[in-house]
């Protein structure tokens, strides 16, 4: 019994030192958090706004008159793993499914575009085979509706480390 006394005693005493043992650490750890967040919003504004126009490019197009001009207009907005090998059409599995429910819900969107929220997926590497290997961040964007009840679509941006940024997901809209 006295020994269990003791080990709850010295346990107890333990737990009242640890926050004056760690604080010093807690104070470095969080300013250090600080200065990387502040580095990473740097970075993050930079992008936003690139993500920003190509949004509002990719949307512009999505509502283009005829399909002709909206797959022209888009072509060069979009990453090349969305395109033909060619790179003259979008990929037919991509049209089949992604860009039809894209073109349909475009309507729906708020004009002009509004950016509700970034989010932020982290580094990615794209390619493989014969097509060359991209490093980059990538970013999902979500576009505010019209409707205020639905939920905002999503259109995902591929940042490269050397490069324009694509919208590398267009399922989300």
């Amino acid at each position: 019994m006295m020994n269990n006394k003791k080990t709850t005693r010295l346990g107890l005493a333990l737990l009242m030192l640890a926050p004056a043992m760690c604080a010093p650490r807690l104070q470095h750890s969080r300013s250090v958090l600080r200065a990387e967040e502040a580095r990473a919003e740097d970075t993050a504004d930079a992008a936003n706004a690139q993500g920003t126009a190509l949004v509002t490019k990719f949307v512009a197009a999505l509502q283009a008159g005829d399909e002709a001009a909206r797959v022209r207009a888009c072509l060069p907005l979009l990453h090349r793993s969305l395109l033909t090998p060619d790179g003259a059409d979008i990929d037919p599995s991509v049209k089949k499914v992604a860009w039809k429910k894209a073109v349909a819900n475009a309507a729906g969107l708020e004009a002009p575009v509004q950016i509700a929220r970034v989010r932020s997926k982290g580094n990615l590497t794209i390619g493989e085979g014969s097509r060359k290997v991209e490093r980059g961040r990538v970013d999902d964007y979500f576009l505010a509706r019209r409707d205020k009840d639905a939920l905002p679509a999503r259109v995902t941006i591929f940042f490269p480390q050397d490069g324009e940024p694509k919208i590398y997901d267009l399922s989300g809209i």
